[in-house]
């Protein structure tokens, strides 16, 4: 998952499903518009939920100014 380090919480979003989509964010494989339809599962032993939608929502302004600009 690159320097992107999220807590482990008991109930949080599948590390597996984090993981993969960092990965096609990393390597500029996904749009500011797919990653706002993205749905993630809620699993026990998960990345923390609040942790993830803040570098979700910095990652869909990040791709909106870059297509922007």
């Amino acid at each position: 998952m690159g320097a992107k380090l999220f807590d482990v919480v008991l109930r949080g979003y599948s590390r597996h499903q984090v993981d993969a989509l960092w990965a096609r964010l990393e390597a500029n494989e996904i749009t500011s518009d797919e990653l706002q339809e993205v749905a993630l599962e809620v699993v026990m032993r998960g990345y923390d939920r609040h942790q993830v939608h803040a570098a979700l929502l910095d990652e869909i302004k990040r791709l909106k100014e870059r297509s922007e600009g």
